[in-house]
């Protein structure tokens, strides 16, 4: 098991929704009050209210819908490009159809509607083992010296590397 895995993240998770249709978010927004780690900042209708809503609130994860006319999802994510840090991004659609398209994008999952709970419950553990990494990495950068820091340099092992030949 990593051992990132097993560190509880030492502050939530915050997260907006990004949907057209505000029965969807509800339903979203019930099945992620099962998970007590995630806080949900915000909710937007569409792309511009979207960039508006991250530039506020600054969240870890964006749960973003697909079609949202006139504008969809993908419209998005150039927008976000000088956010720093870069929010992660889950869709959440009703069509499969973008699956493809949306990890070419680095999403880190695709959630098609109606959610389902345990399928949600493994984009969450995902969510929150790419977060718990992203907060070491910046640990680490912020204090090199630290214990954290000397602790990831010593905690590979086998599966942690990759071998490379040379000529």
């Amino acid at each position: 098991m990593n051992p990132v895995a097993a560190m509880p993240l030492s502050k939530p998770i915050r997260a907006i929704l990004v949907d057209d249709e505000p029965l969807l978010r509800e339903h979203l927004r019930e099945r992620l009050a099962a998970h007590q780690e995630i806080d949900l900042v915000g909710e937007a209708h569409g792309v511009s209210s979207a960039v508006d809503l991250v530039a506020a609130e600054k969240p870890d994860v964006i749960f973003l819908d697909v079609q949202m006319p006139p504008e969809n999802g993908f419209d998005l994510l150039p927008r976000l490009e000088c956010v720093v840090p870069r929010p992660v991004v889950i869709f959440v659609t009703a069509y499969d159809k973008y699956a493809l398209r949306a990890f070419d994008t680095n999403a880190l999952d695709y959630l098609t509607k109606p959610v389902h709970p345990a399928r949600l419950a493994k984009a969450i553990a995902r969510l929150k083992q790419s977060i718990a990494d992203q907060r070491l990495v910046a640990d680490i950068k912020a204090n090199p010296d630290s214990d954290t820091a000397q602790g990831a340099a010593t905690s590979l092992d086998a599966m942690d590397l990759i071998p490379l030949q040379d000529g």
